[in-house]
């Protein structure tokens, strides 16, 4: 559903003459989201062995992005969902 939820934003957008249209896919990152993780260590562990890089997100990782997705450093990148999660989705 994202997917289709970007593509229509691209597509609208680009008619509009806005430009781009991204997606951001994060996993966890350090939010009041996942508290109720953090307070199972169990549960976060289990988490943390399905990702590579083995430690939670940074939001200031995830605004980094944004910021890059937003500069003109990205400027022939539209239409892309961008996964952030150290790796957990190609694990």
């Amino acid at each position: 559903m994202q997917n289709l939820k970007n593509k229509v934003a691209l597509i609208t957008g680009a008619k509009q003459g806005m430009g781009k249209a991204h997606a951001i896919a994060p996993g966890l990152i350090e939010t009041p989201m996942i508290d109720v993780v953090k307070s199972n260590p169990k549960i976060l562990e289990a988490m943390l062995q399905q990702v590579p890089l083995k430690r939670v997100g940074r939001p200031e990782e995830v605004s980094e992005l944004v910021v890059f997705l937003a500069s003109d450093s990205s400027s022939y990148m539209t239409g892309s969902v961008v996964v952030i999660d150290g790796g957990w989705l190609a694990a």
